[in-house]
């Protein structure tokens, strides 16, 4: 038996939350995204042998952008396994410091994430961002980075902020890898360079995103997760399920089966919990 802390999650009540993005005049405009315009409670997430949740970490998912505390509020009431949470938050904002004290406020935040993508050089370098570093860093709290590796500039721009903060990073989805291999050369470098910060962790989940199509393959999955490690070393890299976005590919117990059934065993402990639990303080 594996305890699992699935370090990637996102937990959907449309009837009282927003979620623009899942809405199907809004992008993304993926042609399957209607498989996933409905509510999803923990109850969704059940999980037979050889894996067993024992926790999840949450992830923002846009219940409200203006008030992001009111979706850690519906999660802590909502979920009984053990619980973690990143807030959604604009780190550009002049109101960032009122966010997150409004935030402290509840005892599962732990880090915020600002969608960075294809804005993630300018929001990196936009003049608010060092000092809303600054103050994650007074609070202890991570800073959760989806972008493309392959993106060199906002890679330098990232790790200046970094660097200069001493804030605690973990990166979403291996680094959004264009493809199904690690044949990308400035991916893995850009990776390389945020591996030599110690304070710089990395999830592997978001598979169902990259390539041509919602499948992947076990085996290349495995390669890159191995690169990961040889990267940052097995105490910095996790996996997540990106629930519910996997049900693109497969089921949330055939996914975990996929994953243990192509991963050395001698891994799983660390990937599956012990790295989570440590990272995201449970």
């Amino acid at each position: 038996m594996y305890p699992l802390i699935d370090s990637h999650v996102h937990l959907f009540d449309l009837e009282k939350g927003e979620y623009h993005w899942l809405q199907a005049e809004n992008a993304p405009h993926w042609p399957d995204k209607h498989l996933i315009r409905r509510s999803f409670s923990q109850q969704d997430i059940s999980l037979t042998d050889p894996v067993h949740l024992s926790g999840i970490v949450h992830i923002e998912a846009g219940y409200d952008n203006n008030m992001p505390w009111r979706e850690i509020e519906y999660l802590e009431h909502s979920a009984s396994l053990p619980l973690r949470t990143v807030a959604g938050a604009d780190i550009t904002d002049a109101n960032f410091s009122d966010t997150l004290a409004k935030l402290a406020e509840l005892h599962s935040v732990c880090g915020i994430r600002h969608i960075l993508d294809e804005q993630a050089v300018s929001v990196l370098n936009h003049p608010r961002t060092l000092e809303s570093f600054k103050r994650l860093a007074k609070r202890g709290w991570h800073f959760e980075a989806q972008f493309s590796a392959s993106d060199s500039q906002a890679t330098r721009a990232l790790l200046h902020v970094l660097n200069t903060t001493g804030v605690k990073c973990i990166i979403n989805h291996a680094g959004m890898i264009p493809g199904e291999t690690v044949d990308d050369p400035v991916w893995r470098d850009s990776l390389q360079h945020l591996a030599q910060n110690p304070n710089v962790a990395i999830k592997a989940s978001g598979w169902e995103m990259m390539g041509s199509t919602r499948q992947w393959n076990t085996g290349q999955v495995a390669d890159i997760i191995d690169t990961l490690i040889t990267l940052f070393g097995m105490q910095r890299v996790m996996l997540g399920s990106n629930f519910p976005l996997c049900l693109f590919s497969c089921d949330y117990p055939a996914y975990w089966q996929r994953l243990v059934n192509s991963l050395p065993a001698v891994h799983l402990s660390a990937l599956l919990n012990e790295n989570a639990h440590r990272w995201y303080r449970f």
